[in-house]
């Protein structure tokens, strides 16, 4: 009997290692297949980041759970308020938190072509990327 707990155990311990380490709510996996983990602060949430992302998989991750999970509308706009670095939930890796905002409240956009996970209050509208969804990983693929 004593020898059957120590894999259960073992489980449990492995399982927990997985677990965030500041849980606002439950993970949402993206179309991208990128996790989106809530955090305390209403409309904020971390994507973790896959290998080798740049700006169109971390938008499309943002857009997908604002759309599908808090109901944002296309013309709201998900905005980095923490660039690319150290993730907040999932210690040793790497993730961009974002939150969302209504099209008046979020701060003026550049003009820019290159979306940029570093560049602090960066920001796209929920509805473009959503569209970025459908290349980020697709164009990836070509390099």
């Amino acid at each position: 009997m004593r020898l059957a707990i120590i894999p259960a155990l073992a489980v449990l311990a492995l399982s927990a290692c997985d677990m965030p380490a500041n849980p606002g709510g439950s993970q949402y996996l993206s179309v991208n297949g990128r996790r989106v983990v809530p955090l305390d602060t209403p409309g904020t949430f971390e994507v973790i980041a896959g290998p080798g992302d740049a700006g169109p998989q971390f938008f499309c991750a943002a857009a997908d759970y604002a759309h599908r999970k808090l109901g944002a509308r296309s013309t709201d706009r998900v905005v980095i308020t923490r660039s690319a670095g150290d993730s907040v939930s999932y210690p040793g890796t790497r993730g961009v938190t974002f939150t969302l905002m209504s099209q008046q409240e979020a701060p003026p956009t550049s003009n820019s072509l290159i979306m940029n996970p570093r560049q602090l209050g960066e920001s796209v509208t929920v509805g473009n990327g959503r569209h970025m969804c459908q290349y980020s990983d697709r164009q990836r693929s070509f390099r």
